[in-house]
């Protein structure tokens, strides 16, 4: 069953990069963080390092139950 869950974790992950490479805005369907380690909450969420915190990253990091899933 955890094999299960984390292979369905890679593919949304993946589909979640495709549909960011073709121009779909990720905060449509995934909410940010509320912490920049993805800590705190439950389920996926997204931390754009240029958009939050201090505005100085660069990246944009997938977190699902505070684990990172995915970044570009």
């Amino acid at each position: 069953m955890r094999r299960f869950f984390a292979s369905l974790t890679l593919l949304f992950a993946a589909g979640v990069l495709v549909l960011s490479a073709c121009g779909v805005d990720m905060a449509q369907s995934i909410p940010p963080c509320e912490y920049e380690d993805g800590s705190g909450q439950t389920g996926y969420c997204y931390w754009d390092a240029s958009a939050h915190g201090n505005h100085k990253g660069a990246g944009v990091f997938i977190y699902h139950d505070g684990d990172l899933i995915a970044q570009r």
